[in-house]
């Protein structure tokens, strides 16, 4: 429990009430300026460790001062007689603002708040970011995050020095709160009076600490009533106390590494609790279970209680044959902080959010209090019944331009309907802060839904036009129906099934325009591109957006000049692949090319690799194979005039700095011409259609090889008619 503030047990023990504030955004607003203010403390959905839960706040009020996104909203609460006793204010914990909502028409906001816990979300390491020497010790670990948190650590919290925790990449400090928290066997929660608490399953107390002044055991004596054990035995009426489960006793931890690995300690004689744990080991596990074997665990709970502030999760509390430990708790401040006290035991896990049932009890140890009016004004005439214990009212107001009924439930559901000459409205508020509205006017009729989360769905339909709008907080969506058409706006539209669009068959034309069409596929008979499409590709990782540009571009023609044509180019521009009227050119800049024209390819590179064989049209290799020739002779006698009239020479190509060595085409033509031989009969000449000359090297191998061989005859001859002499 909370230390109790002077006065505390003197007023608690004369009949006292609970009274409460709030400071919302540094505004303070009084118990009696809420509409609802409801808590949720838990340390587990389901009996568990390894937990690191944020408390929910939810209060619904009209707002005093404008507030701040992120506002902090802190909760107090103190005793009063009601005569002349009060005590010191209590906390009952600091709450952050997640998520708002504001009725549009009676100007109520209802917030969704949470602790601290709920900003452990932020990771503790990005990729790349680690600092400092890991593994390290878990309590140093802690206080990192409770700084970073903004936080302090409460007395009760001890974390073992022996416990090192590894570098905790792309895990949030939610996580590793978890990981410490089941290595210790408790979870961690915030306490009412917001500071980081690791709170460390406990046995049951004795009973036979609940005796009379003669030692004689008085427990059956607390039916309607809730002994708080720790403490000094401070009591509560209830409504209801009664078990949920059979009482069971931990007899086994289980940590679980991963998937595939975990460490035991223990034995299957009880209760197993098992939890996820980044830093487990044989060690962690024995550590857990010190703490937690023989630890007695009964499932209950307590409906309808008559709050103590100074409760805290953890607490022992006794009632009607029932003890156990509180771990989770539902206060409803405006019910005279009636709530509901349990120990669940069945339930799945929730990390991300705490227990969040709004589950509503009404209290029975106080008459109810129902009282009827009529106020009755020259301009008004109001009439209600309300019932101020249980929230439950009813009224009419008639004035001289209007009519208002108005109903409220015992859950806070709202329930009005105001007409008025022009106009009729109805709506619903759930307690909850849900809304649904309904508004009719003489030209347009208008129905209204909004959630939790700031989600509005509306409908709007006046004389000349129908609106259907969706708004979540952030995005919004709107369809319009008019005489003369209809708009869509959202962020995104998906079309399920086959969609059509038909023109006013004028034009004969479709036009969708915007800045971005994303889809899977297009047909088309043909597809008209007024100038350059950007296609990229998203890749992950340390790789940035890839892609190019397909359409009407500018590239280098066959001879290099700057031409234009369809084309594809990456984003750089310096490989594209051109298709124009003189030709198509696959490039890498001015570099390297393959170049396509009417009659010819042209291959330009520094370097030009083939691998494997070189084949022409007619199915003929540089290589020769027997079985693909015919005609064959040996006689290159006709040939040889032509080897004397070559030429060899070295040059430069036009533009180039290296030197080539080789022939003149138009020479070997000449050659030909003066010894006889005819174009078809020597294929080492060759002209195109566009009278460009060209020699394949490979013809003239042969002369060099006959040449050499009539030389080396001749030589042996000599050399024989030397040694013959």
């Amino acid at each position: 429990m909370q230390t109790a503030p002077q006065n505390w047990d003197k007023v608690w023990q004369s009949g006292s009430d609970v009274e409460f504030y709030a400071l919302i955004g540094g505004t303070r607003y009084e118990m009696d300026q809420f509409l609802s203010v409801k808590a949720y403390p838990a340390a587990f959905s389901s009996f568990a460790i390894g937990q690191a839960v944020s408390s929910q706040l939810s209060v619904s009020f009209s707002p005093l001062a404008p507030v701040p996104k992120t506002a902090e909203i802190k909760l107090f609460a103190r005793l009063t007689n009601q005569r002349d006793i009060t005590t010191d204010w209590v906390p009952q914990g600091t709450y952050y603002t997640h998520l708002r909502d504001t009725h549009a028409y009676i100007g109520i906001l209802s917030i969704t708040a949470f602790d601290r816990i709920i900003f452990s979300e932020d990771l503790y390491f990005s990729s790349g970011s680690i600092t400092g020497t890991w593994p390290k010790a878990a309590p140093g670990v802690v206080s990192e995050i409770c700084q970073r948190l903004g936080l302090s650590q409460d007395s009760r919290t001890a974390i073992d020095s022996a416990l090192m925790v590894p570098a905790p990449v792309n895990l949030t400090m939610r996580d590793v709160l978890r990981e410490i928290a089941a290595a210790h066997g408790g979870n961690f929660i915030i306490t009412p009076s917001n500071k980081l608490r690791l709170l460390i399953l406990e046995d049951l107390p004795d009973l036979t600490m609940l005796g009379d002044e003669n030692g004689d055991f008085v427990a059956d004596e607390y039916q309607n009533r809730v002994l708080i054990i720790e403490g000094d035995f401070s009591d509560m009426r209830c409504e209801e106390a009664r078990s949920t489960g059979d009482q069971v006793t931990v007899s086994k931890v289980v940590l679980k590494l991963d998937d595939e690995h975990a460490f035991t300690a223990g034995d299957d004689t009880g209760y197993t609790l098992t939890a996820d744990c980044l830093c487990a080991d044989q060690a962690a596990a024995n550590r857990a279970l010190s703490r937690l074997k023989g630890v007695r665990y009964n499932p209950a709970e307590i409906t309808g209680a008559d709050f103590n502030p100074l409760l805290e999760l953890g607490d022992a509390v006794y009632s009607a044959g029932n003890l156990f430990r509180v771990y989770r708790m539902e206060i409803d401040y405006n019910l005279v902080c009636n709530g509901l006290l349990s120990a669940p035991i069945d339930g799945d896990v929730e990390h991300e959010i705490p227990y969040q049932t709004s589950t509503e009890r009404l209290l029975n140890w106080k008459a109810a209090q129902t009282r009827s009016y009529i106020d009755m004004s020259l301009e008004e005439l109001e009439l209600g019944v309300e019932n101020e214990l249980e929230g439950l009212s009813s009224s009419i107001n008639i004035k001289l331009d209007s009519i208002t009924s108005r109903v409220q439930g015992a859950e806070g559901n709202i329930s009005t309907l105001t007409q008025t000459a022009n106009s009729l409205q109805s709506q619903i508020t759930s307690s909850d802060g849900r809304i649904s509205s309904l508004t009719q006017t003489v030209n347009s009729f208008s129905s209204e839904i909004s959630g939790l989360e700031g989600d509005i769905s509306s409908i709007n339909q006046k004389v000349n036009s129908i609106t259907l709008s969706v708004y979540n907080g952030t995005d919004y969506s709107e369809i319009t129906l008019s005489g003369n058409g209809i708009g869509v706006q959202s962020e995104t539209i998906r079309f399920t099934g086959d969609v059509v669009f038909e023109s006013d068959l004028r034009s004969g034309n479709t036009t969708i325009s915007g800045d971005c069409i994303t889809t899977g596929e297009v047909s088309a008979d043909y597809i008209r591109l007024g100038g350059q499409m950007t296609v990229y590709q998203s890749l992950y990782g340390a790789y940035p957006d890839v892609g190019g540009y397909l359409g009407y571009i500018n590239g280098q023609a066959a001879d290099g000049s700057i031409t234009q044509g369809i084309g594809v180019m990456n984003s750089s521009s310096t490989g594209q692949l051109l298709c124009s009227s003189g030709g198509a050119r696959i490039g890498y800049g001015r570099s390297s090319s393959v170049t396509c024209t009417s009659g010819q390819v042209y291959l330009t590179a520094n370097t030009i690799v083939a691998n494997g064989t070189l084949t022409k049209a007619d199915g003929t290799v540089i290589t020769s194979d027997r079985g693909k020739k015919e005609d064959i002779r040996g006689d290159l006698e006709d040939y040889l005039p032509l080897f004397d009239r070559l030429r060899p020479v070295s040059y430069r190509l036009k533009g180039r700095t290296r030197r080539h060595l080789g022939f003149i085409a138009q020479e070997v033509e000449e050659g030909m011409e003066e010894t006889g031989i005819q174009s078809k009969n020597f294929g080492g000449l060759v002209i195109d259609s566009e009278n460009g000359y060209g020699l394949r090297y490979e013809e003239f191998i042969p002369l060099l090889v006959k040449k050499i061989q009539q030389l080396e005859a001749a030589m042996k001859e000599i050399r024989h008619e030397g040694k013959t002499a």
